[in-house]
């Protein structure tokens, strides 16, 4: 009954990891240092999985479709906007769930399933009773702080290396929209809005679509609409789809629209899975899996993470893989070969000029990161000052908008607000995206200058050693790759930190769901006691407003300090990376033009042999990534025809 199988791609992974193998087989016998970075990038291979993001308003089934598409009642329902928090889910061989908290010097809660429902799904206060408001105050208080929970289970589809991403139920005016479509979506490989066939598409979910989604992530996002067990007849069920289909087609061009029944689609796996499933009255009447809606939807979601996301997942790598063998071929064993067959007395005077350049390279890249470390330390003291601004005035420019508008209901005021607050905060979102990338190359630029000439230099002096003919099929580049041998150090700092695994979803929410949390207990204790203060409804929803936009605004800017801490601590860490294996790679150069003024007539021919040897090999593994990458672009083919 499941249909996440993910069989093409797991048997393209099983061929990309084998090839890596091969490829680091062939390192280890050259003992080259390229080999680090390759096993680097399988574990990274081995350990990537598919995010799906599950996102909703409140009351659209969202913890039922997230139970049935993992096959077993795991998440509690009926959970209230007040306590609801941001579940990962994903492979356990044992059950686990662990709470995070935004306080990184607390420990991690382990606690066990009845514990977490408990968490989530207090009991409802007695009102006017002081101890009941009291203590589901403190269990509020407690959410708080929570950041996110993350939960292990046995479950097939997970194993299958899917991860779910469960967020709290969002409406308007709510803080976790903007941390939805700014940090978690772009973040994710498919994200799942939850609809209600009786409720079609309120004004408050068009609006997300419309002004908070950001254009690069429509073509990730599948419409599920729940509840088609409570439409009575196939013309019903109609209209809803002809409706939606009609309304979402301007915003997101070829919507993926899909109607279920999550609660029969639990059932249906729940009894195949072997439980028995009865009530006080007698056992459930279950439906047949094939009418619950959920194979088309699971079939579609499955055919797009394999062939479009599992493309774009499985192709990165394997272009690096293959830009990593040509540089092993027409750097590492073209210069050894042309070492070897350099006469001893020419190696002698480039091995001294060479060493001077080298030590000369060391003085000026200890220069070149103090003057890094500066450089950005500044830029981000003028990120902050921007952004800090810039937020002062989305908010001053909500509130007016509001007080010009006193005159309508709250809810239209709440839709104005939101409306506007949709665009606004998601254009700064990708100017501050654009002002950190500016920043950080405008920093590497200025650090880099004195060091990219003397990397230059040094290259220029080595490759007058390459003695390479003219056919030399070993030279010849496949189309989508080309060879530069040149070397520019804002590019290669900018390419390895494009590709760290480390800044990744989990950083993103640690930095990001602080305030989130927070603006979802505010709304829900207003509406819990205010109705003792008799307080106009317009009054305490502008206080609250006020009062949110401060909070945000606070929790923002540290969010922003702490994004930028690790980033360009990150950049920093990255450019001495590179430095260093720059000069590491010189140093090795000198050590084999060394040894090669040692060698006998017989050693230096057994040594080429052996280089044309890991030259063929080479070329056979980057000859078979490349088939590899082929088959995958034409998989993303038939996936964008289809």
């Amino acid at each position: 009954m499941n249909h996440l199988t993910l069989n093409f791609f797991k048997e393209k992974k099983n061929q990309v990891l084998l090839l890596l193998d091969e490829y680091l087989f062939t390192l280890e016998d050259m003992k080259s240092s390229e080999k680090k970075k390759i096993e680097e990038l399988k574990i990274e291979v081995k350990n990537d999985k598919f995010q799906i993001v599950v996102v909703g308003e409140f009351s659209r089934g969202k913890s039922t479709f997230i139970n049935a598409l993992l096959g077993k009642k795991l998440l509690p329902s009926s959970v209230k906007p007040t306590t609801a928090i941001l579940n990962i889910i994903s492979y356990s061989v044992e059950p686990c769930i662990h709470i995070y908290f935004h306080d990184k010097t607390k420990p991690t809660l382990s606690i066990t399933e009845h514990e977490f429902s408990q968490i989530v799904a207090p009991k409802d206060p007695i009102i006017g009773d002081p101890r009941s408001e009291s203590e589901y105050k403190k269990q509020l208080d407690f959410l708080r702080n929570i950041s996110y929970a993350k939960i292990g289970y046995p479950i097939e589809v997970c194993k299958n290396g899917i991860e779910i991403i469960d967020t709290p139920g969002t409406n308007d005016l709510d803080p976790m929209r903007e941390q939805i479509t700014n940090n978690i979506i772009p973040k994710s490989d498919a994200a799942i809005l939850l609809l209600s066939a009786t409720k079609i598409l309120s004004e408050s979910e068009l609006s997300f679509l419309k002004n908070r989604l950001l254009e690069n992530d429509i073509h990730k996002i599948f419409i599920v609409i729940n509840f088609k067990d409570l439409l009575k007849t196939e013309e019903d069920m109609k209209k809803v789809m002809d409706y939606a289909t009609t309304n979402l087609k301007p915003i997101l061009k070829e919507p993926k629209i899909f109607m279920v029944a999550a609660k029969e689609a639990l059932n249906a796996k729940r009894k195949a899975n072997g439980e028995v499933l009865t009530t006080r009255r007698g056992p459930i009447a279950v439906w047949d899996y094939e009418h619950t809606g959920f194979i088309e939807f699971e079939t579609s979601l499955a055919h797009f993470l394999e062939y479009e996301r599992g493309a774009v997942k499985l192709k990165k790598p394997i272009q690096r893989s293959i830009k990593s063998i040509n540089e092993v071929i027409n750097k590492q064993l073209s210069f050894e070969r042309s070492v070897l067959k350099t006469k001893k007395e020419d190696l002698h005077t480039k091995i001294d000029s060479i060493m001077k350049q080298v030590e000369h390279l060391k003085q000026i890249s200890q220069r070149a990161q103090k003057n890094l470390s500066f450089y950005l330390k500044k830029e981000k003291y003028e990120i902050k000052q921007w952004y800090e601004k810039a937020l002062q005035t989305i908010y001053t420019d909500a509130l007016q908008l509001f007080d010009d508008h006193s005159y309508l209901s709250a809810s239209e005021l709440g839709r104005k607000v939101e409306d506007f607050l949709g665009v606004q905060e998601r254009e700064i979102h990708l100017q501050k995206f654009e002002q950190i990338k500016q920043a950080v190359q405008k920093s590497m630029e200025r650090s880099s200058e004195e060091v990219n000439k003397q990397l230059g230099q040094i290259n220029l002096e080595v490759e007058q050693l390459w003695k390479k003919e003219e056919n030399n099929d070993t030279m010849r580049e496949i189309d989508i790759f080309t060879y530069d041998t040149g070397f520019d150090l804002v590019k290669e700092v900018l390419d390895i930190i494009g590709h760290s695994r480390n800044y990744n979803l989990a950083v993103k929410l640690v930095l990001g769901v602080s305030a989130v949390i927070a603006g979802i207990i505010i709304g829900g204790i207003g509406a819990l006691f205010n109705w003792l203060s008799g307080e106009d409804e317009k009054q305490r929803m502008r206080r609250d407003l006020t009062f949110q936009f401060e909070q945000k605004k606070i929790e923002k800017i540290k969010a922003l300090e702490e994004e930028l801490q690790y980033l360009l601590t990150e950049v920093e860490n990255k450019y001495k990376q590179v430095l260093q294996d720059q000069i590491s790679r010189f140093q090795s150069q000198i050590r084999q033009m060394i040894d090669s003024t040692k060698m006998e007539e017989t050693e230096i021919q057994t040594r080429l042999e052996k280089i044309e040897r890991w030259e063929t090999k080479l070329n056979m593994i980057k000859n078979s990534l490349q088939s590899l990458y082929n088959e995958l672009e034409d998989s993303q083919k038939t996936e964008e025809y289809v």
